[in-house]
């Protein structure tokens, strides 16, 4: 099991624009906010869980073959894929073809074998957001009965060594602006020569195939910064967790394998801090013509699951919609 500290440290090296916006948000102890349906947040408290989706069901597949091709077109370009090489030789002799070619190998498997949820960073300067939450995700996700859970960064930002999903936050790249990310990197692969040599050679293959998993899958067109998304990644074959259970599932009348994400604490698999009680900061309720049944139900059932002070952590935003 990966520690908190051993965490930092790996995602520092190998994923550095990861590492600052997860500083960042420590530090500003930012919160995040996942829109949903009133029907689906009923789900959420009554069970208990979040589910993951499969990738390739997202609103916009290309967003995969976006993050793909960003990183294709930075690693193929000459004088920084021959950077590239010269590092990872200097680690190992065949560490890049090994690289390579388990990159290429994995490709179905990061498209087709990786589950998601999307959560947003919540709040503003202006502190509007805070109250009335984000107007085009309102849009997006809610139909007529929108909802947003907020929860606090703690719960999303902590290492949970029994929990192999992963907290990812989106980076905003076209083509040429990912370019700079990927020099990022390799400027902190050879300023950390010596710290990555000292790794066990399978933890510097898997560590590697992380840092790219997450770049192709949370690499989004710049024309969807407004979102500021974070990604939580789960691929069962790169990692099983105990605690996430499969099933399958009928939505929008396609049949799925979803991934059931307990929130829950679990002595035995050290998770803590992860109960709704413990996370959540409030729900929003947004545009609907019914928001005050949807808060009474949302009020009773977080109270029945030991929410303190339900009513209260339960809010409409009066906010106005147009469709």
């Amino acid at each position: 099991m990966v520690s908190q500290e051993r965490s930092d440290d790996l995602t520092r090296i190998f994923m550095p624009y990861a590492s600052k916006r997860i500083d960042y948000a420590r530090k500003n102890e930012i919160k995040f906010s996942h829109y949903t349906t009133a029907e689906t947040a009923i789900s959420i408290i009554d069970k208990q869980e979040i589910w993951l989706r499969n990738a390739v069901l997202m609103n916009d597949f290309s967003e995969i073959s976006h993050g793909h091709n960003c990183l294709a077109q930075s690693w193929h370009e000459p004088s920084m894929n021959k950077r590239l090489k010269s590092i990872f030789e200097a680690i190992s002799p065949d560490l890049y073809e090994k690289v390579t070619s388990k990159f290429d190998a994995l490709d179905a498997d990061r498209q087709l074998n990786t589950y998601m949820v999307s959560i947003s960073e919540h709040g503003n300067e202006h502190g509007w957001e805070d109250k009335y939450g984000r107007l085009s995700m309102w849009r997006a996700y809610g139909g007529r009965t929108n909802v947003a859970f907020v929860f606090k960064s703690a719960s999303f930002l902590k290492v949970q060594p029994g929990v192999s999903a992963y907290s990812s936050p989106v980076a905003y790249e076209d083509s040429e602006s990912f370019k700079s990310r990927f020099e990022e990197v390799l400027d902190s692969l050879e300023a950390n020569l010596d710290a990555i040599k000292e790794l066990d050679s399978n933890q510097i293959e898997r560590v590697i195939d992380w840092a790219l998993r997450f770049a192709v899958l949370s690499t989004k067109h710049p024309g969807f910064s407004e979102e500021r998304e974070w990604r939580i990644l789960y691929s069962p074959s790169w990692g099983a967790s105990k605690n996430i259970a499969a099933a399958h599932k009928v939505i929008g009348g396609v049949p799925q394998i979803i991934y059931k994400l307990k929130l829950e604490n679990n002595p035995e698999f050290q998770i803590s801090g992860f109960t709704i009680a413990e996370a959540l900061e409030e729900i929003i309720i947004g545009p609907t013509d019914t928001p005050w049944p949807i808060h009474e139900a949302l009020a009773e059932k977080l109270t029945a699951i030991g929410v303190d002070n339900a009513m209260n952590k339960v809010r409409v935003s009066n906010i106005p919609l147009r469709r």
